[in-house]
């Protein structure tokens, strides 16, 4: 039974590399890119252009790399990521520096501002990172205080305006003078609960 078992296993085993030796091979390394691959690569590098042409560098950027997902020896993408970078990247460090002269003018509010802008344009600069989420309270020598413009000059008015505002002063003085004495007694009846 045992030679029996091992002519079998034999059998089967030879019929199934024969099998496996008869299937016809495919090139499965060369494929062809599908419509909706080609498509899709397509509308992401239009979106980069209209982004690009409309000043909004951020979000041309992210459609390159978008469309070097899809297809990663895209040469016009490849180019159109290269030159974004390099243009966010130096946007951002002017944002920084123009950052750090106005923190060193006493515009806090407005440094912030800039260091915020220079991250929405690169998003890894990390000196803009540690100085948008910097806790350090400031100097008072070092803020800029902004004063006032002052009051313009009251001219003195006609007579006429001056017999409504009796009139009317006399009408609203009447009622806080109520109030106030009023209160004063509240005052007194609180202090005789006390």
């Amino acid at each position: 039974m045992h030679r029996l078992t091992t002519l079998l296993f034999f059998v089967f085993l030879s019929v199934g590399l024969a099998g496996c030796a008869l299937v016809p091979a495919r090139d499965t390394l060369i494929e062809e890119p599908s419509a909706q691959e080609e498509r899709f690569v397509r509308d992401s590098l239009a979106k980069a252009k209209e982004f690009e042409a409309a000043g909004q560098l951020p979000e041309a950027w992210r459609q390159y790399r978008i469309a070097l997902t899809v297809r990663p020896n895209d040469p016009v993408a490849a180019e159109g990521r290269a030159r974004l970078e390099k243009a966010l990247r130096k946007g951002a460090e002017e944002h920084y520096r123009t950052g750090l002269r106005l923190q060193r003018e006493g515009k806090q509010a407005q440094a912030f501002r800039h260091f915020l802008t220079a991250l929405r344009l690169w998003p890894d600069h990390q000196d803009a990172l540690r100085m948008a989420t910097r806790r350090t309270p400031v100097a008072a020598e070092k803020q800029l205080v902004q004063k006032l413009p002052a009051e313009p000059e009251i001219r003195e008015p006609l007579q006429e305006l001056i017999e409504e505002t009796e009139d009317l002063a006399y009408l609203e003085k009447a009622p806080d003078q109520v109030e106030q004495q009023e209160t004063v007694d509240q005052f007194a009846v609180y202090r005789e609960h006390g």
